[in-house]
């Protein structure tokens, strides 16, 4: 309740900060600076949120490592966003069992606190907080998907700087509209998938295949090649000399004739 009540008069203050503001640029560089958090203040209280959660769990498991990912990682993040987190475990038994190990584990660090399980989730949790900072966690013990899935979607942003803008302005939309976001239509990365796709479409932006030439899988636990040549560089002239707001309509325009069959088939079979 509190979250949405800061959500709710962010929005009100945004709006009227806005609408004095002549240009769309300045607009969104005036938004960026309104909906996100300071990085450089944030980076420090998300490392001693990861080494804290490392320290906790190995009360329980030996040599458990932890992995940031999601919008934190690809600064994508907007203020109150949860830190996700995987905990990645050597020679683990069940899942169920895992997680009641890392309950108690968290429990008894007494770094994190209002520790909840959701051990009936597609791939099950632990929610908490971190005593120390008041930042919230989701960790997982089960998929690494994530941390890989959040260093291709860093990449491709980092391919033009106006393209980090242009996502949070997305994002942000469909999130005041309550078209993103857990139990809703689209999930975040759903979105930026979408977002990227378009990319790929209108502009050329390489395919995950061509970045992935010349690589081979490294993690024993995934039945794919996860991993992406990420000094791949080509000159993209076309969208380096359009303007955000071209980004933005193109975007839209690209969604609007987008087949609705094939895309109500992804969105199916990402909720499977």
């Amino acid at each position: 309740m509190a979250n949405e009540e800061n959500f709710d008069k962010e929005v009100k203050e945004m709006l009227s900060t806005l609408k004095n503001i002549s240009t769309l640029d300045m607009q969104i560089s005036q938004f960026i600076y309104c909906v996100t958090p300071d990085i450089s203040k944030m980076v420090p209280i998300y490392h001693k949120v990861n080494s804290d959660m490392a320290k906790s769990l190995n009360i329980a498991f030996r040599q458990c490592e932890v992995f940031p990912f999601g919008s934190t990682t690809t600064s994508l993040q907007f203020k109150y966003s949860d830190i996700d987190l995987f905990a990645k475990i050597k020679n683990k038994e069940s899942d169920a069992l895992c997680l009641r190990e890392a309950k108690k584990a968290l429990h008894r660090s007494g770094l994190f606190r209002n520790i909840l399980g959701i051990p009936s989730a597609k791939i099950p949790i632990i929610k908490c907080v971190h005593s120390g900072t008041g930042v919230k966690c989701d960790v997982n013990f089960k998929s690494i998907c994530g941390v890989m899935n959040s260093k291709l979607i860093s990449y491709y942003l980092s391919i033009d700087p106006k393209l980090r803008p242009v996502m949070l302005v997305i994002k942000y939309w469909a999130k005041i509209h309550d078209i993103s976001g857990r139990n809703h239509l689209f999930t975040n990365y759903s979105l930026i998938m979408m977002f990227i796709f378009y990319l790929q479409q209108h502009y050329d932006f390489p395919s995950v295949r061509s970045l992935q030439n010349d690589t081979k899988p490294t993690e024993p636990d995934v039945i794919w090649n996860m991993n992406i040549f990420q000094s791949y560089n080509e000159d993209y002239v076309e969208i380096a000399s359009d303007s955000q707001l071209s980004i933005l309509e193109g975007f839209s325009h690209f969604i609007l004739i987008f087949p609705t069959k094939q895309m109500l088939y992804v969105l199916i079979l990402e909720n499977q």
